[in-house]
């Protein structure tokens, strides 16, 4: 039962996540202003402390007796500098913003360098607690290479599945109903709940056992000294398993690319709207999310692991190029849809909006899910280096926090999830 439990711990830290995201952005762009510049800083800052945290936590994380322990104190510091955030950083980065631009307001290219810098400070502590809570997680819950794969699919899955969830109670009901203050409310006491239960679980328990004969003792010596030796995983050589790093980096830009595209596209048949945005970024991590569930049940039994990359990277762009006609065929789509079903409410004509982000986005985004697991395979070397090989997939994890489905351009700040 207790993997169930972590399971359930990531997927309400996923939609936590999410939650932040959301509100941090609606909240600093009425600071920062809703330039592209601005927005751009705002996300890319965000971003860069997922990828900060996921490194430096993997890296130190293999060195760690109770990696459980350690994620319960992320989650704790997760909400703490949350509070922070709202109650001191962004008041006095107001102040600060105004009288900067009071000084070097008439010279942009200095002036977007001073507001980077701003988001970075803003944000840095959180999202970098927040990018090394996979690795932690996963060198806790993983215990042999025979489930590796399995494991890691299913938390990224999980805690997709929860930004899912996250993203879309957010932009439909949260804001709505209890405003962006109170929502990250919501998400500080889901951090300290999970938190709290990790460090309960991570409780010394004294079991009291009768005492065992010669031969019991033996073979417990024989299982420990079996488990004493690494265990490992990766297939390929060194060289070869950095190039698909490299690579999966490289697919991280590009998917990125193509959810800003694709963002962009999309509303102006979906319309641009908060509900909207939150639409597509559902759909998109529900896409991730269910391909990273699927890939997770074969991935320890699969062979040729670097041609199943090769392949879904393929897929990706097929299918990338394939959506061009559909987003060109889009609105005749819609009206067909429309005519068939003859939605009479807000909650039938939002399915037909999402059923349509589906159409578009489900085939590439189940291939990013699904890629997810198989880099991990190739390029964690074994069980006693899970977090020095995870760091790499912090890229991967800023992927689904990204900032395509903010698109700032002509948008307004209402605009923004």
């Amino acid at each position: 039962m207790l993997h169930y439990l972590i399971y359930l711990l990531f997927f309400l830290s996923g939609a936590a996540g999410l939650i932040y995201q959301q509100i941090w952005v609606r909240k600093l762009v009425l600071i920062f202003g809703n330039t592209t510049y601005a927005t751009s800083s705002i996300l890319t800052a965000f971003m860069g402390g997922l990828a900060l945290g996921s490194y430096l936590l993997g890296k130190y994380v293999d060195r760690v007796k109770s990696p459980l322990k350690l994620y319960g104190y992320l989650e704790l510091g997760i909400g703490a500098s949350a509070m922070l955030i709202l109650f001191l950083f962004l008041p006095i980065s107001d102040t600060v913003y105004v009288w900067l631009y009071s000084i070097v307001g008439n010279q942009p290219v200095v002036f977007n360098i001073i507001r980077f810098i701003l988001s970075i400070a803003i944000l840095i502590v959180p999202t970098t607690l927040m990018g090394g809570t996979l690795p932690v997680i996963s060198k806790y819950f993983i215990k042999t290479s025979a489930e590796f794969g399995q494991r890691v699919g299913w938390l990224y899955g999980f805690n997709t599945l929860g930004a899912v969830i996250g993203a879309f109670f957010t932009g439909f009901f949260l804001i709505y109903l209890f405003g962006a203050s109170a929502t990250l409310w919501i998400a500080v006491i889901i951090n300290v709940v999970v938190g709290g239960i990790a460090l309960f679980l991570d409780r010394p328990k004294v079991i009291v056992t009768p005492g065992k004969t010669k031969k019991e003792k033996k073979k417990q010596k024989d299982k420990q000294t079996v488990q004493d030796i690494p265990s490992k995983i990766r297939q390929y050589d060194v060289p070869t398993a950095r190039l698909v790093l490299w690579l999966f980096g490289i697919a991280g830009f590009a998917s990125l690319a193509y959810e800003v595209i694709w963002t962009r596209a999309l509303i102006f048949f979906i319309s641009s709207t908060t509900y909207s945005f939150t639409i597509i970024l559902t759909t998109f991590l529900v896409g991730i999310a269910l391909g990273s569930f699927l890939m997770a049940k074969w991935v320890d039994r699969l062979k040729h692991l670097l041609l199943w990359f090769s392949l879904f990277e393929i897929i990706i762009a097929i299918a990338a190029i394939l959506t061009i006609p559909l987003l060109m065929n889009l609105a005749s789509i819609q009206n067909l849809l429309l005519g068939i079903f003859e939605p009479n409410s807000w909650t039938q004509f939002s399915i037909l909006l999402f059923s349509s982000a589906f159409l578009i986005l489900i085939i590439p985004t189940l291939c990013m899910g699904a890629v997810f697991p198989i880099v991990n395979r190739i390029y964690v070397e074994s069980i006693d280096k899970i977090g020095r090989g995870d760091f790499a997939i912090g890229w991967f994890e800023c992927q689904h926090f990204d900032s395509g489905i903010y698109e700032p351009g002509d948008c307004t700040c209402d605009f923004l999830l």
